[in-house]
Formats: structure tokens, sequence, C-alpha cells
């Protein structure tokens, strides 16, 4: 979830959501229902019910077997590994380090 949130600080809010069937991503997901569920049945205030559920994301997966269908993103994460491996090789980073470095790529 911690990685979602950064992503959704850097990215802004989304209306939907694509990602390989991993389980990793299926657990976000059930997280997020679950959230999802507790706040649509609390007694919220009308209008932030509203307003939570106008925002509410969607997220796709695509189907099981078919890689092939996320092949522009994959290529995207083998060229950022190529340019990490360049500009990082075998050091050990710290993790404000590390994510200085992906900036800074970016």
């Amino acid at each position: 979830m911690a990685a979602f949130k950064r992503f959704l600080g850097r990215r802004g809010a989304v209306s939907v959501m694509y990602s390989d069937g991993g389980k990793n991503f299926l657990g976000a997901r059930n997280q997020l229902d679950e959230i999802y569920n507790l706040l649509e049945s609390q007694s919220f205030n009308d209008s932030v019910s509203l307003e939570l559920q106008r925002r509410r994301i969607k997220w796709s997966f695509l189907p099981p077997l078919s890689p092939h269908m996320g092949a522009l993103w994959e290529s995207n994460i083998k060229v950022l590994k190529t340019h990490l491996l360049k500009v990082i090789g075998s050091q050990i980073l710290t993790y404000e380090e590390m994510l200085t470095a992906l900036i800074k790529m970016r």
C-alpha cells in the first residue's frame, strides 16, 4: 500500500489502474476493496460519502497468461533497469539515495 500511495503522490489521482495479476497487486486490490466496503458501511456525512464514491478507482487486471498485453510497461521497466545499472552499478544505496536516483532518471 505504501508503494501505491507513493505512486498516487507522484502521478495524482487515477480513475483506472492496469496491472498484471501478481499476488502483490491482487492483495492491494483486496485491501482497497476492504477499505471501500468499510467506508461505504459507515454513516459518513452525505457530501463526504458521495465524494469518496465518485473518486473510487477501478483496477483492471490483465487476463492470466497474457504478459504480452503489458509489453509497453514491461519494456519501460527494462529501460529503467538498464539505466539503473549504468548509474548505480554495484553500489548499495540507502532508500533516500535510491529514490533520488530514480527521480533524477525520470
